[in-house]
């Protein structure tokens, strides 16, 4: 083998690594984003008080924002699930 064949090599295993990660912390980061939510909304009985179909219209309004950073923590993100299922 040249070594021209075995630099290739070793340069697409490191992008194929750098991606696998990126793509690992993105997924992670999604799946705490909709554990949070549901946790929360279990936690504070919001889909008692509020249907279901309501119930995820605003979750998934409240994860957009979180997503964009305009909801930071917990609290926020809570808030705005209150507000959303609570406002006619």
């Amino acid at each position: 083998m040249s070594k021209k064949f075995i630099r290739s090599f070793a340069t697409n295993q490191s992008k194929i690594r750098k991606i696998t990660l990126a793509t690992l912390i993105v997924a992670v980061s999604l799946s705490v984003a909709i554990e949070i939510a549901y946790t929360t909304s279990l936690a504070q009985g919001y889909t008692s008080s509020a249907n279901s179909y309501r119930q995820t219209l605003c979750t998934g309004k409240v994860l957009e924002l979180f997503q964009k950073g305009i909801i930071r923590d917990v609290g926020e993100f809570s808030g705005g699930i209150y507000e959303c299922t609570h406002t006619k």
